[in-house]
């Protein structure tokens, strides 16, 4: 996991998320999960997705950024396969498109937050 890019210690993804959201809906999403699991997540940059759950509504290009152009495969560390990182701070700003935060345990005990996206 040494690839995977990190927010800087001082970066504010709850801030962020807030900022880029239409609506008020994204305060219900940021508290779904535990506030101190969330922000390991951010801080140790484990969010993730499944590959063929990107929204049709986000363009191809928007979603490379979201993969910093590159898909890191997890499929060793997690029990399903098809998982990639996505960049945090990229993900940000794009709060109308997630569904839900789910929270995964790696084969290693590992805490990832998956991102489900809103369907299209």
């Amino acid at each position: 996991m040494e690839d995977v890019e990190k927010a800087d210690s001082d970066y504010d993804f709850y801030g962020d998320m807030i900022n880029n959201s239409k609506d008020d809906s994204v305060y219900d999403l940021l508290h779904s999960l535990n506030g101190e699991h969330v922000e390991g997540a951010v801080s140790a940059g484990r969010f993730i997705t499944q590959k063929d759950k990107f929204p049709e509504t986000v363009s191809i290009e928007q979603l490379l950024e979201l993969i910093d152009n590159g898909i890191i495969e997890l499929d060793d560390s997690l029990a399903e396969s098809g998982f990639v990182h996505l960049n945090i701070v990229k993900l940000s700003k794009f709060p109308q498109h997630i569904n839900s935060f789910v929270e995964v345990i790696d084969k290693s005990g590992n805490l990832f937050i998956e991102v489900v996206f809103r369907e299209s």
